[in-house]
């Protein structure tokens, strides 16, 4: 049933008039229409339709409140909802970004629902950079947030919860995570592979059924005044990963610290108290 319903949207898709792309075109749930040109006086009813009218290095701007379906990104875009405006996507994958080797992508704004099934919230298959900013990912079956290519990918101010696998994983590229929530996921909140290199600052990671930051096969991780909290170990390492932490606090997880065969450092300012087994740093950094 699901398969019939995604043909007979790409059908309606392809049967639509071809209109002009333009930099900046506009979605409304409450008047929208995928037969309109996408301008604010005859808005979209999708951000499929939209991002098909819109030129690279445009922008697809939400009107109103609603839900606006998954999509995929294959050119430089912003796609962004006001503060106070619900723009919603429940479905397996919301967004999946498969752009230019040079292309930017600005995520802002929106709300993501899964349906428990493996795939992943966003899945950033190719590209040089995401930003996902101001929003909420949560009930996915796999993790919130897939990058796990060699590009750049930043997490600002952003939730992800109740996933049934983990928060943000990254694997080859560059990620940097600010002021994010990671929380009730059934793997790690945030995790650090295959040399990755991976820094988080005022993030939270709470009640993960594994850990709330983990670096494995060869990646560094870097954590400044971070939580983790209530999961099943508040920092990880693996063998030839280095994670490094400082200002942190590392409380009631099940196990604080675990180092299987990596470095984990500390620069001798943190909290690991109230843990079932705090666990130990095996290295320090000093203060430059």
């Amino acid at each position: 049933m699901h398969s019939l319903r995604t043909l007979s949207a790409s059908l309606v898709l392809l049967a639509l008039p071809l209109t002009a792309q333009t930099t900046r075109t506009f979605v409304s749930a409450q008047v929208g229409n995928d037969a309109n040109s996408c301008v604010p006086t005859a808005p979209c009813r999708t951000f499929g339709r939209a991002i098909s009218l819109t030129l690279s290095g445009g922008e697809v701007i939400v009107l109103d409140s609603g839900g606006y379906g998954k999509f995929t990104v294959k050119q430089a875009i912003t796609i962004q909802a006001p503060a106070g405006i619900y723009a919603g996507c429940t479905a397996d994958t919301c967004a999946t970004v498969t752009a230019a080797l040079g292309d930017t992508v600005i995520l802002r704004g929106l709300i993501f629902h899964g349906l428990g099934v493996s795939q992943s919230g966003i899945l950033f298959n190719t590209g040089a950079v995401l930003h996902v900013e101001n929003c909420i990912i949560n009930g996915f079956g796999g993790n919130g947030i897939d990058a796990n290519l060699n590009a750049s990918l930043f997490v600002n101010d952003t939730m992800i919860r109740n996933g049934g696998s983990g928060g943000i994983s990254v694997g080859t590229g560059v990620a940097s995570i600010n002021r994010c929530r990671i929380e009730k996921n059934g793997g790690t909140a945030v995790l650090a592979h295959d040399n990755a290199h991976v820094t988080a600052s005022e993030t939270v990671a709470a009640g993960n059924g594994a850990a709330g930051f983990d670096a494995e096969s060869s990646a560094t991780l870097a954590l400044e005044n971070c939580i983790s909290s209530g999961n099943g170990t508040g920092v990880a390492v693996g063998a030839g990963a280095t994670t490094r932490v400082s200002n942190s606090v590392v409380t009631n997880n099940t196990t604080g610290l675990f180092t299987g065969g990596g470095s984990l450092l500390t620069r001798v300012n943190n909290m690991v108290e109230g843990n079932g087994d705090n666990g130990s740093f095996n290295g320090t950094i000093l203060a430059k």
